[in-house]
């Protein structure tokens, strides 16, 4: 524990001419700052749940970003207990409109008794890439077109989702200057890698329940499972 205190209380850094020292939290780009900050949100995370309503039907985190289910008429008294427990760590939140509701990269669909997933970009998004003919290895712009291809299968939850959003990511490609040609011989060599589109995550309760975004966790096996109870 000393030698975690001495990594926490020793930052100091300058800014115009004065030497300044960081009384509370944790140190900007240290390995350490990551280890710390989960074992507080853990923490955090266990005291709130204690009170949690019944209503919750999923809490699932990355980080400091929520995503959860629960019904209306407790979401107000349940935001107002997670603010309360801790000053220094404030949530804010993003409730469902029309159904729909963005956590992190992924657009969270309600589809009757299940959800549906697909990408999710902020309206500021620029589509903006590493253009082809930047002065990087190929190996950096291979890996940019593999990635954004392969999140398409890993995130969209439908056929028609993952064919819009590969239609989308081929403009995109192009226009950042990537050849047809080397877009499809990138893509080429993931397609076996790759599964197919999962299917909509079954949601039993429908009517008044909602999906809470606080200021959320991945869609992932969890979720899965919490869901199909």
């Amino acid at each position: 524990m000393g030698l975690i205190s001495m990594c926490l209380d020793s930052t100091y850094f300058r800014f115009r001419e004065h030497i300044y020292h960081q009384r509370k939290g944790t140190p900007m780009g240290s390995p350490i700052s990551v280890v710390v900050a989960e074992v507080v949100m853990q923490q955090f995370e266990a005291e709130l749940l204690k009170t949690a309503p019944p209503s919750l039907k999923l809490w699932v985190r990355y980080v400091d970003d929520v995503f959860a289910v629960m019904q209306d008429k407790d979401i107000d008294p349940f935001f107002t207990r997670l603010n309360s427990l801790e000053s220094a760590i404030q949530f804010s939140m993003e409730l469902e409109v029309n159904g729909v509701l963005p956590f992190l990269d992924i657009l969270v669909s309600r589809e009757g008794d299940h959800l549906e997933t697909s990408i999710y970009r902020k309206p500021t998004h620029t589509d903006r890439l590493l253009d082809y003919d930047s002065y990087h290895p190929d190996c950096h712009k291979r890996s940019l077109i593999r990635t954004l291809w392969n999140r398409a299968d890993k995130i969209c939850s439908t056929t028609d989702a993952v064919r819009a959003e590969k239609r989308h990511l081929r403009d995109v490609f192009r226009t950042n200057g990537y050849p047809n040609r080397t877009v499809r011989k990138w893509t080429r060599t993931r397609r076996t890698e790759t599964q197919p589109p999962h299917t909509g995550h079954r949601f039993k309760g429908r009517g008044a329940s909602s999906y809470v975004f606080a200021g959320g966790g991945a869609i992932d096996k969890e979720t899965d499972t919490v869901l199909a109870q």
